[in-house]
């Protein structure tokens, strides 16, 4: 059943331009581009294009009104080599991402405390937010450490940066989990 004095499916941009991809192949990137690509102005029948977007991306499992989008957790991990504070996601406009968790795989060469920091960077203000501060202490080689917080969430224009401070030779497989919300 179509919407109520809605314009024809036929005629609508949001099914012609996806008439060709199966529903579960439609990516979130091609749904924001759909997304991005109208005008608000709510006339002219865009409001039924808006309910058929809504419609759409919970179909699709591109939008969630309640939670965690599913497919789009990720994990990011790197070796940290240097001191300086290294972007590890920086959300496109009108991304939500929440951050899960972190963790670190191992420390070789450590002498004396090294300080991890995870924080939440205000790219237009220059400022930021530490959500994670904290201190391991021990010379050589230190095994896997678990880092626990708040769940926080990140959006544009701000960015998830971290960094370590102190003397160490290589930070191995630090990871940071993120899913999308939004």
């Amino acid at each position: 059943m179509s919407l109520p004095f809605a314009e024809k499916p036929e005629s609508s941009r949001v099914y012609q331009d996806l008439k060709t991809k199966v529903l579960q192949n439609l990516t979130a990137d091609e749904f924001d581009q759909l997304k991005g690509a109208m005008f608000a102005e709510g006339v002219n029948g865009l409001e039924d294009e808006y309910r058929r977007l809504l419609l759409l991306g919970l179909a699709s499992d591109k939008l969630s009104v309640s939670g965690p989008i599913p497919e789009t957790q990720i994990n990011v991990v790197q070796d940290i080599t240097l001191t300086t504070y290294q972007t590890w996601l920086a959300p496109n406009k009108g991304e939500v991402w929440a951050i899960m968790g972190a963790s670190i795989g191992s420390v070789t060469g450590a002498s004396g405390n090294i300080t991890y920091e995870i924080d939440l960077y205000d790219t237009v203000n220059d400022t930021r937010l530490q959500i994670v501060d904290f201190t391991s202490s021990g010379s050589g080689d230190q095994n896997l450490t678990e880092i626990g917080f708040p769940q926080q969430f990140v959006s544009y224009p701000f960015q998830c940066r971290v960094r370590a401070e102190g003397t160490f030779t290589q930070i191995n497989s630090f990871a940071m989990g993120f899913v999308r919300v939004r």
